[in-house]
């Protein structure tokens, strides 16, 4: 079985590569948003560490499988499931 802090590090990736995901899709939707300088930031910070060969744009089925792999690894640490927030 695998320690916790391997399974939070697989969460911790997933959880950004989601977010970055639903960042760059809001962004083209509502580029008039207030907070962008910041959302910016922080997804320069995600590609820097992941590298762009992590991040999509993905298949329908690579982000539902994505969504799942987040949705069981919280589940394990704890979250009920479908828990998706990022």
């Amino acid at each position: 079985m695998r320690d916790e802090e391997e399974i939070t590090a697989a969460e911790d990736e997933l959880s950004d590569r989601v977010w970055h995901e639903r960042h760059l899709t809001l962004m083209g939707q509502r580029p008039e948003r207030t907070d962008v300088e910041a959302a910016e930031r922080a997804a320069n910070a995600i590609r820097q560490e992941l590298g762009e060969g992590k991040l999509g744009p993905y298949t329908d089925f690579e982000w539902g499988e994505l969504n799942g792999k987040l949705s069981a690894l919280r589940w394990v640490l704890g979250a009920e499931w479908d828990s998706l927030d990022t």
